[in-house]
C-alpha cells in the first residue's frame, strides 16, 4: 500500500528533526530513523494503531514524544501529522478534508 505525507506533517517532521539535531549532534537523524520505522508499521499493520476517529487511527514514535496519524483508504494511508504529544492536542483535525498531499514520505536528513 502507497503512504503519502501532507505538506504540514511534512513541515512538521522537518521541525522536529531539526530541533533535535540543533540540540545535539545526531538525534534529528535518529529522530528520522524512528519515524521511517513508524511508517513502516503504519503501512504493513495499517489497523494497529490506536482509533480516533473514522478511519483516522495514531501511532507512537519510539523514543521521542510524538505520534504519527494517519487515515486509511483503499489504495493509499494519508499521513495527516507528525504531532508532538505534549502540545495542542487535535489540531491536526482541520486537515482531514484537506487535499495537501504532495509526497511520499521518503525522509532523509541532511545536516
Amino acid at each position: 500500500m502507497k503512504i503519502t505525507i501532507t505538506s504540514a506533517a511534512r513541515i512538521e517532521l522537518d521541525s522536529a528533526a531539526e530541533f533535535y539535531e540543533q540540540h545535539r549532534a545526531g538525534v534529528g537523524a535518529d529522530f528520522i530513523d524512528e519515524l521511517t520505522m513508524t511508517y513502516h508499521r503504519i503501512k504493513s499493520h495499517p489497523k494497529a494503531g490506536k482509533q480516533v476517529g473514522d478511519n483516522i487511527r495514531y501511532q507512537l514514535v519510539k523514543r521521542f514524544p510524538y505520534s504519527v496519524y494517519y487515515i486509511e483508504f483503499p489504495s493509499e494511508i494519508v499521513i495527516l501529522a507528525v504531532a508532538h504529544q505534549h502540545r495542542k492536542p487535535d489540531y491536526w483535525r482541520s486537515r482531514i478534508e484537506s487535499n495537501d498531499k504532495v509526497e511520499e514520505p521518503d525522509i532523509h536528513y541532511a545536516a
